[in-house]
């Protein structure tokens, strides 16, 4: 049963401020305040968003190293992304709850062209409100877009820089984060604020429908395993992975909390600081607990010094270390920056656009737009409810996020490009480096054509290139054709035409069921002759399919139909808990065909094989319909701890069969990575 959390109760600093604002303000004075904070912390979250996902994508998750005294290389490296991606999706999180803290005082967020400028300051670099420096200057911090290594992760350190218990609570003078929140808390918690002030309808805010703490991405191996092991034998994947993010580390019953009244909302601002952005963890602060009640997962803070501890170079004497919680010591196995070359791809330091030559400019203003464009979907979101939310939750951000965005920088990485040097070392003029997003404010809205077309305008213009290429016999460049052909491979055009339309939004009708049919995987049919006919299969009843007859597809939301759905690497709880179970198109969790080595990383599903509660669902399914079903052919059956078990077909199998896709940065599907 869900316990308050001890974050609930103000400090004693909170309570002296509550006391001052009453005071010092008129109601109507502290929650026009209130509201200009809460757009503020909404931009504050957004703004780490780029600044990991920038770190993220330098790194090689699974690199080409395979002696064995490189093993603990490749395992560190999939570490830090999966370290640097669970604190990322916690932002997003906490960017919701912020949002939702303010749609219900009646003030739609904003988020379009609020990202910030990581050149504004000279050399580069960017300041992030209410963020102090903790060296002897006390400057306010830039924050630079930086690849991974010890430098970036100082960056990291000073944004997540935890409140001191001690420190007096100020107004509109905050040194960090975790004071602004707190005063945002305080304010909350003033008689001026009243319960009817949070009258935004719940309806139309972001729902938990749409959150999963722990994905694919978060998650990452302690140590190595048998990618053919299926879930529950020693060595597999399910195994050995870590789930980064617990699921007790937040402050409601549920993490992305809707809002209704003052309790809702010191709910989610509390949430915020349990996970990262304020509260003093351990030591001798006794008012502040650690971040969670289970105290299976560090603070944000605390989760970038471990990474950082195990490079070489770290200094827990450093002026950006707090004095609580107290700093490890540094790893008895340091990885040095050579060996960091290994598993990152050279990113240079906030680029532009500009700095890229100029070939190269219309792909990099896709991804800008891409970014832009999901920033405006977020927006619509709060204009919208019921299923054409969902619908643009699941066909439109998450597929925007992990088919579009994903897959392009993926791909631009490994395009090769001279830029100026704004590091200033070894009096260099220029640098090679891999192409890297640059998250600038693109504007996608002002020349009077629907965002989406302006989107889709790059895209053609770099395929018009690469025609006027191609009909050039004189010409001996490919570059244009190059990154066309990137484009393609990762099915591009097709995945930006099947984003919403927001332009159109409040026109959609709403109307998702299939006209036919289709199932996930082999023994999931629910008729005769189901079975993939090609392979010579024919079933004789339910139950007996041959692979899988639904469209192959390999990740979240890009099914079909109905019962389409897969596996559990993306998705909510109940979402992965009824693979092949999903109501319509856009609604599948993950890809189909399933493979039998697949795990969900769910809460409460979490390291289950999904062919197995896929086949479960299934059953009951047909037992509550009153049909006969039958068992699954032979190939669904493998030797499992020398017991003969019906655990669905191999990665392998399906492979041999031309059947089969999956996904996940960190290679833990049992088939790779899908990059």
């Amino acid at each position: 049963m869900y316990q308050p959390d001890p974050l609930f109760k103000l400090t004693s600093k909170e309570k002296k401020l509550v006391k001052t604002l009453e005071d010092d303000y008129t109601r109507e004075e502290l929650l026009a305040k209130l509201k200009k904070d809460l757009q503020i912390a909404v931009e504050i979250e957004l703004a780490t968003l780029p600044i990991y996902l920038y770190t993220y994508y330098s790194i090689n998750r699974q690199p080409n190293i395979t002696a064995a005294k490189e093993t603990d290389l490749n395992l560190f490296a999939n570490k830090a992304g999966g370290i640097i991606m669970s604190v990322a999706v916690e932002e997003m999180l906490h960017m919701s709850l912020a949002a939702n803290i303010l749609f219900a005082l009646g003030v739609k967020p904003k988020v379009y062209g609020k990202s910030p400028n990581f050149n504004s300051i000279p050399g580069g670099g960017t300041n992030l409100p209410f963020h102090k420096k903790k060296g002897p200057d006390k400057k306010p911090i830039d924050i630079k877009l930086e690849g991974f290594g010890l430098q970036s992760m100082w960056n990291f350190l000073e944004i997540e820089y935890p409140k001191e218990a001690k420190d007096k609570l100020k107004d509109n003078n905050w040194d960090t984060i975790g004071d602004f929140y707190s005063y945002i808390r305080a304010a909350i918690c003033t008689k001026h604020i009243t319960d009817d002030d949070f009258s935004g309808p719940a309806k139309f805010q972001i729902s938990n429908d749409y959150y999963s703490q722990n994905c694919i991405d978060t998650i990452y191996p302690k140590s190595t395993y048998q990618a053919s092991n299926v879930p529950g034998e020693s060595e597999s994947a399910a195994k050995t992975a870590v789930f980064p993010n617990s699921s007790d580390s937040h402050a409601g019953p549920v993490e992305l909390i809707k809002v209704t009244n003052k309790y809702t909302a010191i709910t989610a601002i509390t949430t915020i600081c349990d996970q990262g952005e304020g509260f003093a963890i351990g030591g001798k602060y006794k008012e502040e607990p650690t971040d969670d009640q289970s105290k299976t997962e560090d603070s944000h803070y605390y989760k970038f010094l471990l990474l950082q501890s195990q490079l070489e170079g770290y200094d827990p004497k450093h002026e950006a270390v707090a004095p609580h919680p107290k700093a490890p010591d540094p790893a008895d196995r340091l990885i040095t920056e050579t060996e960091l070359n290994f598993i990152t791809y050279p990113y240079p330091e906030n680029p532009f656009t500009s700095d890229y030559p100029e070939n190269l400019h219309e792909l990099s203003n896709l991804c800008n737009a891409i970014y832009q464009y999901m920033l405006l979907m977020t927006e619509a979101t709060y204009t919208v409810s019921g299923v054409q939310q969902v619908e643009l939750f699941n066909v439109g951000m998450h597929k925007a996020m992990i088919w579009v965005l994903d897959k392009l920088i993926q791909g631009m990485r490994t395009f090769t490009c001279e830029v100026k040097d704004k590091s200033g070392k070894d009096g260099k003029t220029t640098i090679e480096c891999a192409m890297a997003p640059t998250f600038e404010n693109i504007d996608i809205i002002s020349n009077g054509q629907p965002a989406k077309l302006n989107v889709l305008s790059f895209f053609n213009a770099i395929k018009e290139k690469a025609a006027k290429e191609s009909a050039d016999e004189a010409s001996k460049s490919s570059s244009y054709t190059n990154q066309l052909a990137m484009l393609n491979s990762h099915n591009m055009i097709n995945r930006l035409n099947e984003l919403p339309d927001i332009a159109t939004i409040r026109q959609f009708d709403g109307k998702l069921e299939p006209v036919e049919v289709k199932h996930a995987c082999m023994g999931l049919n629910a008729c005769k002759g189901q079975g993939r006919s090609d392979h010579g299969f024919t079933n004789d009843c339910a139950g007996q399919g041959y692979c899988s007859t639904a469209n192959v597809h390999s990740c979240h939301t890009l099914n079909d139909c109905k019962h389409q759905g897969g596996c559990g690497l993306y998705g909510t709880t109940e979402e992965q808990s009824n693979p092949g179970g999903n109501a319509c198109r856009g609604h599948g969790s993950c890809a189909t065909p399933i493979n039998a080595e697949r795990f969900a990383t769910a809460d409460g599903v979490e390291r289950k094989s999904v062919w197995k509660m896929a086949r479960h669902a299934f059953e009951e399914r047909m037992n509550n319909e009153g049909k006969i079903f039958g068992n699954p052919p032979s190939e669904a059956y493998q030797d499992v701890n020398g017991e003969n078990e019906m655990v669905g077909p191999s990665n392998k199998f399906l492979s041999d069969n031309g059947c089969y896709a999956a996904c996940g940065s960190s290679g833990m599907s049992g088939g790779g990575s899908c990059s």
